[in-house]
């Protein structure tokens, strides 16, 4: 999160941990994302799902810059 001011990167690692402990996902996948507007991208598996796009059910996009 290069670029990012100290304050945004604790409001990040806040909606994070939020977004993570509501979450009911078997599998959660965290990443920084790979463009200007988004920070952090969570995705989430169903329990049991198979590897296909129908398993997603949670994704959350943390953005840069707050609202």
């Amino acid at each position: 999160m290069e670029g990012v001011p100290a304050d945004r990167v604790g409001q990040i690692r806040a909606e994070l941990a939020e977004v993570v402990a509501g979450s009911r996902s078997n599998r959660v996948i965290i990443r920084a994302g790979r463009d200007d507007r988004v920070a952090v991208t969570v995705v989430g598996r169903a329990a049991g799902g198979a590897h296909d796009d129908d398993a997603v059910d949670l994704w959350h996009e943390i953005p840069r810059v707050a609202d």
